[in-house]
C-alpha cells in the first residue's frame, strides 16, 4: 500500500492520547500560525509576560481561536489563572478525576521535543519535528539520516492519523547537515497549512461548536473540586500531622519546558516491607493508598493526586525483595516555591506516614 506524504496539518492528530479526546467532543486545536498572530494583539490585552508565554509557548499549537480571543479579553491575572485551569479541565477525558492525562501527555511531548529536537538556536518544541511530534505523537516508523543531494533526510511514518487516514508520512530535510531538520513544504501547502483557521479544517461534528458553548458556560467563580477517596489521608495532610507509621522518601526534580511551565518529576520510594499485610493467609501484598497535595507560596492548592499503589504481586515477593517500590509522576508547575504534602496509608493495618517538604521550581534559563 502506498504511503501518502504530507508536509503538515493544523489539527491535532494522534494515534495515541490527544486525538481520542478531541474526537470525543473535546476542544479542537488551532492552526500553527496563531502563535505569531497573538503577538499582534497582545499589546492591547496588556498581558503580563508569564501569560504571554503561556499563550505563545505552552498552548500555541492546541488553543482554539475562540479560546485565544477569550483569554486576551481577560483583565485580571486571577481570571487568567482560572481560565488556564479550566482550559485543561475542558480537555480532561475524565473530569471527575484529579489526574489529567491530556495535560500530562501534552507537556511530556513538549519536554521530549526539547530533549531530542533542539538546535543551537531553537528549542525543540519550536522546530518542525517538535511541532509534528507534539501534534501527532511518536511516529510508528522513522527513516533517519538518509543522505540526499541537498542534505540529510528524515521521514516519519504513521500507520493512521485521524483526519488524514492511513499510511501518512512527513519528510524533513537537514539542508546544512547541522541537525536542523525542516519540514518539506510546497508553497501552496505552506500558505494553507500554516495560516488556516480551525473553522477551515474541522466541523461541528468534530467539536468546534463545543468551544464557543464551553466558553460561554465558564463560571468566573468555578473551581475544580474533587471528591477525595482517601479522606483519612487528606485529613492527616490538612492537619499537618507528623506521622511515621509508614516509612517512605520523596524526591523532586525539574525539567524546564517553556518559560511558563516546568515539568516536575516526583519520585516516591517505598520500602518493600511496607506492603506486608497484617495476616499472610491470603498470600497477597496489601495495596497502599497515596495522597499528594502541592500548594504554592500563597497557600493555594495547585495539584492534588491520589491513587492506590499496587505494590508487588504477592507476600512472598515482598519478603524476598530488598528493592524499594517506586511511584513516579510528572507534574506541570510554574516557577516558584511550593510545599509538597504526601501521605501514605496501609488500609489493612490502619497506619499512615506523612512527609512535608518545601521545594523550588526554577525558571527556564537561556530561553531560545
Amino acid at each position: 500500500m502506498s504511503r501518502r506524504t504530507y508536509s503538515f496539518f493544523p489539527i491535532i492528530a494522534s494515534t495515541a492520547l490527544l486525538v481520542s479526546y478531541s474526537a470525543s467532543g473535546q476542544t479542537r486545536p488551532t492552526a500553527l500560525s496563531h502563535a505569531s498572530g497573538t503577538q499582534d494583539h497582545v499589546g492591547s490585552a496588556s498581558l503580563n509576560q508569564p501569560y504571554f508565554d503561556w499563550l505563545n509557548e505552552d498552548v500555541s499549537y492546541i488553543i482554539s481561536p475562540e479560546e485565544r480571543g477569550a483569554f486576551l479579553q481577560l483583565i485580571k491575572d486571577d481570571d487568567r489563572d482560572r481560565f488556564i485551569e479550566q482550559f485543561w479541565q475542558r480537555r480532561n477525558p475524565d473530569p471527575d478525576n484529579q489526574d489529567n492525562p491530556f495535560e500530562s501527555e501534552h507537556y511530556r511531548r513538549l519536554a521530549y521535543s526539547n530533549g531530542h529536537f533542539s538546535t543551537g538556536s531553537t528549542r525543540g518544541w519550536k522546530t518542525d519535528r517538535g511541532r509534528v511530534y507534539i501534534q501527532c505523537g511518536q511516529p510508528d516508523e522513522v527513516e533517519s539520516n538518509e543522505t540526499g543531494i541537498d542534505g540529510h533526510v528524515e521521514t516519519w511514518g504513521y500507520r493512521y492519523l485521524e483526519g488524514l487516514g492511513e499510511n501518512v508520512s512527513f519528510r524533513f530535510l537537514d539542508l546544512g547537515r547541522v541537525n536542523d531538520y525542516r519540514l518539506v513544504l510546497e508553497p501552496d501547502e505552506r500558505s494553507y497549512l500554516f495560516h488556516a483557521e480551525v473553522s477551515d479544517v474541522c466541523s461541528e461534528e468534530l467539536g468546534c461548536a463545543d468551544v464557543n458553548r464551553n466558553l460561554a458556560q465558564l463560571d468566573p467563580d468555578d473551581s475544580t473540586d474533587f471528591d477525595t477517596r482517601f479522606k483519612e489521608l487528606e485529613a492527616a495532610i490538612s492537619e499537618r500531622a507528623e506521622l511515621n507509621d509508614i516509612h517512605f522518601s520523596s524526591h523532586f526534580d525539574s525539567v524546564p519546558v517553556t518559560s511558563f511551565t516546568t515539568l516536575v518529576p516526583v519520585t516516591i520510594e517505598i520500602p518493600s516491607f511496607e506492603f506486608q499485610a497484617q495476616s499472610s493467609e491470603s498470600g497477597q501484598a496489601v495495596q497502599l493508598h497515596l495522597f499528594l497535595r502541592i500548594t504554592d507560596s500563597m497557600g493555594r492548592v495547585v495539584e492534588t493526586f491520589e491513587d492506590a499503589v499496587p505494590g508487588v504481586a504477592g507476600l512472598a515477593e515482598v519478603q524476598a525483595s530488598e528493592r524499594p517500590f517506586l511511584v513516579q509522576k510528572n507534574i506541570a508547575l510554574r516557577p516558584g516555591t511550593y510545599l509538597a504534602a504526601i501521605a501514605l496509608g496501609n488500609p489493612e493495618l490502619g497506619t499512615i506516614g506523612t512527609h512535608f517538604s518545601d521545594f523550588t521550581v526554577p525558571a527556564m534559563s537561556n530561553q531560545k
